[in-house]
């Protein structure tokens, strides 16, 4: 239940700038949801809302920041056990502080693409009363979003603003679900190690955990699965120039209500992430309200129905 986190940039920014500048990040998880293993292959969109508010320092103005992302991503399965997973985001950022000013930004964000391994075969877990499904997976965010050094007034742009973190970072990503009868549960998560970028800025190394229970029910071809969870944002302190800056990092809390929607090879879902407990940058942001929504179009195997067992699931990494 997690995501390509979508990740947040640097490079062009003087050094002087990025050290002190709070702002909230846009690299919290919505989830992609639970998509059945029986159609191998799939192509979707999906869009997610993040909000911060931002204390500044002394007599700084205040500001609020929104991050609007659209993923197009996709999964190709050469075997029931073998998944390869890939995204690559669009993302536009905004931030108006208390004074009346803002900043605003779109372009296109950092690609990556995922590996994941099966530990239990599908195959044999189907028949069985308790359904057991473990995934282990790695991969890699490559730079190829949009960097905006700054406004047409030349001022320095926020690091969080920014589409892309300038670095390649490498995930890695874990899954367990457990079903029995028309309830589950289930526990992912993914790691980011950030790399350091061409101006000696690196963004602290990031972890997404969250856990879920879902009620499946299926009526003739269409399934529905409302699910309610939690989940927690983590990430380490910044670095510039190999020197740890105070006012970065922290963790966020959150609980997680949502549903995931299927008709015959259309999969589509929502959901929301309600501000539970946070101390990011020492206190001086707060995250808003998070939501989400994804549609999903499945296809490689012929199929005349989904059914909701956890052998045929997987929850892609946040």
């Amino acid at each position: 239940m997690s995501r390509i986190i979508a990740a947040v940039g640097v490079m062009g920014i003087p050094i002087a700038a990025t050290a002190c500048d709070i702002c909230g990040c846009a690299s919290g998880s919505a989830s992609f949801g639970l998509l059945p293993l029986t159609q191998r292959h799939f192509v979707g969109f999906r869009w997610q809302l993040q909000g911060f508010n931002t204390r500044s320092h002394g007599s700084a103005p205040n500001s609020m920041e929104h991050f609007n992302t659209l993923d197009l991503w996709g999964r190709w399965q050469p075997h029931r056990r073998v998944q390869i997973i890939g995204t690559v985001p669009f993302l536009s950022s905004s931030r108006h502080f208390d004074d009346g000013t803002s900043h605003n930004l779109q372009g296109m964000g950092d690609a990556s693409v995922l590996a994941q391994v099966a530990l239990l075969d599908p195959n044999k877990q189907r028949p069985k009363k308790w359904q057991h499904t473990a995934q282990f997976g790695m991969g890699i965010k490559l730079p190829t979003g949009k960097i905006h050094s700054a406004q047409s007034s030349e001022e320095a742009l926020a690091p969080a603003l920014q589409p892309s973190t300038g670095s390649t970072d490498f995930l890695f990503s874990a899954l367990y679900a457990l079903r029995r009868g028309s309830w589950g549960v289930s526990a992912d998560a993914l790691t980011q190690w950030m790399g350091q970028n061409g101006e000696g800025y690196q963004f602290g190394h990031r972890i997404a955990v969250g856990a879920r229970v879902f009620w499946a029910k299926n009526r003739g071809k269409i399934s529905f699965l409302p699910y309610l969870g939690a989940s927690l944002d983590a990430r380490n302190r910044d670095s510039d120039q190999g020197s740890s800056i105070a006012e970065s990092g922290g963790r966020a809390f959150f609980g997680n209500v949502g549903f995931e929607f299927f008709h015959g090879n259309i999969a589509f879902g929502m959901g929301s992430q309600l501000h539970l407990f946070s101390n990011l940058a020492q206190g001086h942001v707060t995250p808003l309200p998070r939501f989400s929504a994804a549609c999903t179009y499945l296809f490689g195997s012929k199929i005349k129905k989904i059914q909701l067992d956890a052998s045929k699931f997987q929850s892609s990494p946040k």
